[in-house]
């Protein structure tokens, strides 16, 4: 019977540990298992990044709009259409909240400011998920990782 790898302990036998089998030392061993962990750790910042790339989108989305809306810039012209027609998904469910102000041509729609708001909390609280997900501490970030 091989010691290490015994077929049927019983009351009576004594139980051995078994050591990594390794000819790696701890750090070397440490040092190749890093990069899985390092990769990992990479796709949790890169969603974070993701995320925030475009709730921000988003944002300026909705801030172009609102400035349009208070400037009276002129809706016939390409862009300004263009930032209408892009933000229009995300100003609509939030209309109704509030009213608009007029003043002379311009316009402060209240409910783009809410609609803003609403979405950089929406990301927070996706970024706080992952976090809890996924928990990684500022050092796990900045951690720089050695080649073999």
């Amino acid at each position: 019977m091989n010691e290490e790898y015994p077929e049927r302990p019983s009351e009576n036998t004594p139980t051995v540990t078994r050591q990594r089998s390794t000819d790696l030392s701890d750090e070397q061993y440490n040092t190749v298992k890093e990069p899985q962990t390092y990769q990992q750790k990479k796709a949790v910042v890169r969603s974070y990044n993701i995320i925030w790339f475009f709730i921000g989108l988003i944002v300026a989305l909705l801030a172009f709009r609102f400035v349009f809306e208070l400037l009276a810039a002129n809706p016939g012209n390409a862009f300004v259409q263009m930032i209408y027609t892009l933000s229009y998904p995300f100003a609509q469910p939030f209309r109704s909240i509030f009213g608009t102000t007029n003043v002379a041509y311009s316009t402060f729609d209240w409910s783009l400011l809410v609609a803003m708001f609403v979405y950089v909390l929406i990301g927070f609280a996706l970024i706080q998920l992952l976090r809890i997900i996924r928990p990684m501490t500022p050092e796990d970030v900045n951690h720089r990782i050695r080649t073999v």
